[in-house]
This record gives structure tokens, sequence and C-alpha cells, in this order.
């Protein structure tokens, strides 16, 4: 089977709505309400008038890429004033960075966002060099777009942001504050017809309600995703963009390198002010996912470049040494991009072979938890009852059940999906349909105990 890039419930939510956008566009009917920012599935739409919509959602992340490294390059000769070794300082640290590689080809925003955020970073360098109305007006129509595509950009962009009005009421140039103003509201106006009802109600998210300073020594939390268990207290974690596999293995190397070799220029420390800040925010929040780290990930390439000079430097004079380092680095990053793909990609087969057994199947009934995210995506037309929304107390006679317990058995422990999946074993008879590898089973209800 081949990979369309959707895997896990975030991605699905995306494909779905922009969908129904799309749908919008040919028949006017209402794409309905949307929790999350409208700007990827929108460009999705958009583009899927002219072609297959999932296709364009990877294409854009595709993209996206292609566009962040073209202004992080651009950045970096504003900052470091010329482009020695940065072409395969880019290679080793951005494009081959396994997470940033990885969300180049999944149906996800963030490698979107990053788009918008660099070309943000570039243009307020612009508007700080030259104070002009072009600067101002495309700062504030990519910080816009940057924040409308994963809200927490903004926490990204709050220094530059914070900077640039300085400058303004400084200058005492009042026009630009208001073409800020007027393009941020343009911009939003998607987003307030969506959610017209509750423009604010992304401010209701769990991780910003349950932010703590609490949080930053923990790494263990029980909140609506189940119990979480975690190897890292949560401010190792939010900095681990700058050392863990994930994005450079050998960041924190060239961190320590760095030291030495410290650039004078303020927009290299704008960059580390970044890195820092948003990993302060990280750490408040009760829950860890690497992909978070991504928004700030282009800074820590920006913070840790000296350190890959000097590295440069101390091999200038042993050319193989230097080759046998770079080699090295490239191969390390491909592994690891390997390796941290691999479970999106099985991830992806396997939502594909069970909504396909699902589909076909004769039963109209089906209980399911985390895989049915996937069924709208395949027009599945069943019954869906998700085993996590509510404590199910009758389960119908003749319906299937699709479930990982071994997955499920300890991050969801006296939780709904364990609840009523113990339920379904103790007063249930239940026959196993089909084994699905990696502990997804499906069985068929087949009659009450009690």
């Amino acid at each position: 089977m081949d990979f369309n890039g959707l895997y896990g419930q975030d991605s699905h939510e995306y494909y779905r709505y922009s969908r129904a956008v799309l749908n919008f566009f040919k028949t006017g009917d209402s794409p309905g309400d949307y929790f999350w920012p409208v700007y990827y599935p929108i460009f999705g739409a958009l583009f899927g008038i002219v072609m297959d919509n999932l296709i364009c959602l990877q294409l854009i992340s595709i993209l996206s890429l292609t566009g962040s490294l073209f202004f992080l390059f651009r950045i970096m000769i504003e900052i470091f004033s010329d482009d020695n070794h940065l072409t395969i300082y880019l290679l080793i640290t951005f494009l081959l960075s396994p997470f940033v590689l990885r969300s180049s080809l999944v149906v996800m925003s963030d490698m979107l966002s990053v788009f918008f955020i660099t070309a943000s970073f570039y243009f307020f360098i612009d508007y700080i060099h030259n104070k002009g109305a072009k600067q101002i007006v495309l700062f504030s129509i990519f910080s816009s777009m940057a924040v409308l595509t994963r809200y927490a950009a903004v926490v990204v962009l709050l220094l530059p942001a914070i900077i640039i009005i300085n400058q303004i009421i400084k200058n005492g140039k009042s026009l630009h504050l208001f073409i800020c103003a007027a393009i941020a509201f343009l911009l939003s106006l998607p987003h307030i017809l969506i959610r017209e009802s509750n423009v604010a109600g992304f401010m209701d998210h769990i991780w910003l309600q349950d932010w703590s300073l609490s949080n930053f020594l923990r790494s263990d939390f029980v909140t609506s995703e189940g119990i979480q268990h975690y190897r890292f207290p949560n401010i190792l974690n939010s900095f681990s963009n700058i050392f863990f596999p994930t994005y450079l293995v050998f960041g924190l190397v060239l961190a320590v390198l760095s030291e030495r070799n410290l650039p004078i220029n303020r927009f290299w420390l704008i960059s580390v002010a970044i890195v820092f800040v948003y990993a302060m925010f990280l750490a408040g929040i009760p829950y860890q996912n690497h992909r978070y780290l991504l928004l700030s990930y282009p800074f820590v390439v920006i913070t840790i470049f000296p350190g890959f000079e000097r590295l440069v430097k101390l091999l200038d004079k042993r050319k193989n040494l230097y080759n046998i380092a770079v080699c090295s680095m490239l191969a390390i990053q491909l592994f690891y991009y390997v390796y941290f793909f691999k479970p999106v990609y099985e991830r992806n087969i396997l939502e594909k072979k069970i909504a396909e057994f699902v589909k076909n199947d004769t039963h109209k009934n089906v209980y399911a938890f985390d895989i049915d995210v996937s069924f709208m995506s395949y027009d599945v037309n069943k019954n869906v009852v998700n085993m996590w929304k509510e404590k199910i107390s009758y389960f119908d006679i003749k319906s299937i059940v699709i479930f990982n317990e071994g997955k499920f058995k300890e991050q969801w422990a006296n939780l709904n999906p364990m609840l009523n999946w113990n339920e379904l074993k103790t007063n249930y008879t239940l026959m196993e349909l089909k084994d699905f590898g990696s502990g997804w089973k499906a069985f068929e209800i087949r009659s009450a105990r009690r």
C-alpha cells in the first residue's frame, strides 16, 4: 500500500475539514465548526479544486519544507554575513533532520507553520534594517498566517512582534501599526467566520488551562489523554530539539562548540531568546510531544551554527577527517529519519488495513478506540461508537470491536477505553475475527453472559 501522509487523530481531522471546506466551495454547504487553526485545511481545499485533496495536503507539507529552507538560508546569510559551509550545514541539520523530513511527508500543519515562521523572521530582520512599508506588510502577513496555522506560533513570534511594535512607536510610524492590525484582522476573518459562536475557544484547550510552573520538573501526568509516563522531566524535554535524535543527536556538541565562537549579532541573540521562551512555554504543559518542538527548531539551527563553524576550523587542515565527520553526520541523520519515520509508515498501513476490513465487513455497528479516527478518511459507512467518549452500559450483539488491549491497558487504566473493554470481556462472549498485528484485533460480540 502507498503512503498517503495520514496517521493519527490530527492528520485525519485536517483531512476531514479540508474535504468539508472543498465541499463548501463546490456546493455552498457549511463546513461546520472546527477547533484547530483553519489555514492548513483551507489551503488544501483551495488546491483541491484542481487536484486530489489528499495529495494537495501532502504537497503543501513538501513545498513548505522547501520554502522554510529558502528563508532559513537567507536569514543565516543576514546574521552570519557569508554562506561558507552553510549549504552542507543546513543539509545536515535541517533538511535531513528526522522530524523535519518526516513532517514534510505527512498530512500535518507543522511544516506549513514553520514556513510562515521562517518567512516572518526574515521580514522581521528586513524591517529592522529598512523600516519600510513593504517589510511590515510581509511580516504581518506571514506572522498572522503562522499563528492561524498553528496557534503555538504566537509564542515563537512574540519577541519579534514586541520588537517591531517598539520600533514603530519609537519611530512614530503609526501607519505601520495600523497596517499590522488591519492585516491581522483580515487574515483572521476565516477563523472568525468559521468559529463565530466561539472565536476564542482555542484558549480553553486543556494544555493552556493546565499550564503550570509545577509541570517543569514533572514527567508523569494524568490528563484527558490518559496516564502518561515520560523518560525526561518537561524542562529537559522542552530543550530536546537541541540534543535528541528526533532532530539533531549531535546538536549538544555543536552548542558546546558555539560557546567560544559566539557572534556579536542581535538577531542571533533574538534566536537564542526565542528557543528559550518557547521551551519555557512547552515546559509548563502537562504533555510531551516532539512534534511541538518543530516550531522553534529553525532557531535552534541558527543558534548552534557557530559551533559548526568552529568544528570546520578545527578540522580545516585535516580534510579526510572533515569528510569523515560530515559523512558520519549525514549517515546518522538518515538512520534516525528511517527509525522515526517507520512508526508513522506502519501506522498509516495499519489504518488502511483496518479501515478496509471494517468497510467490507457485514456488521452495521463498530465499537473502537484510537484507530476509528481513520474511518471517515477511508469512507467507512458504519455506525461507529467511540469507546473513549463515555462509559457504555450496553453493547449491541452482532457488532464488531476493534481494540488493542496491550497498547491501552496502562495509559487508559480506570478510564473509559479500558473500562468499556473490561465490561465487554467480563459480560459478553467475544469471538476473534482477525488479528492485524501489533496487538490490534477485531472481535464479534456473540452474546451477553448476563
